[in-house]
């Protein structure tokens, strides 16, 4: 898989985050992003799985997405 981009393009990522705040699943939404660019779905599926958010006891899943905006230097 190429890191680099080769186009542009916003990917919507469905998240969901464990009690201590990894994200355990990562997956491009494409009814929610303006792409259909499977480059761009997978690093921002990669992209999404590194992010951490803050610990929380208030439920043993949470799931949200992830916006995350491509753009062409």
């Amino acid at each position: 898989l190429n890191e680099r981009p080769t186009e542009a393009g916003t990917v919507v990522v469905d998240t969901w985050v464990d009690k201590q705040g990894n994200v355990v699943k990562a997956v491009a939404n494409p009814a929610k992003s303006n792409t259909t660019s499977s480059q761009l779905y997978a690093l921002a599926e990669k992209a999404a799985r590194s992010a951490k958010f803050s610990a929380s006891e208030a439920a043993a899943q949470q799931k949200g997405t992830i916006t995350i905006h491509f753009k062409l230097n």
